[in-house]
């Protein structure tokens, strides 16, 4: 069985938001991981630059992602805990 890994470049941004511990998200493949204080990683597909510019730009963090992204775009909830245990490069495809 064929493993795929994505190679992911963009940029990571750490909060001072109460909900929020960090954010990193990738423009080429559209993807926004967040990982949550109270625990939890969780991955946004389809968010477009301006949506990401948004959120970080906005007066209060939580806020600005309740109002933009929660509830707003496909998610799922990686199986890791941080990340900073999710490398912002990762290798291409393997095969086992």
């Amino acid at each position: 069985m064929a493993k795929y890994y994505l190679k992911l470049e963009g940029e990571e941004y750490k909060s001072e938001s109460s909900l929020i511990e960090k954010i990193f998200y990738d423009e080429i493949t559209s993807l926004l991981f967040v990982e949550f204080k109270k625990g939890g990683v969780y991955v946004y597909c389809n968010v477009p630059k301006e949506t990401y510019d948004d959120l970080i730009y906005s007066d209060s963090l939580g806020q600005g992602f309740a109002r933009n992204i929660k509830n707003n775009f496909p998610t799922g909830k990686l199986g890791i805990k941080s990340l900073t245990l999710f490398p912002k490069i990762i290798e291409e495809q393997h095969n086992e």
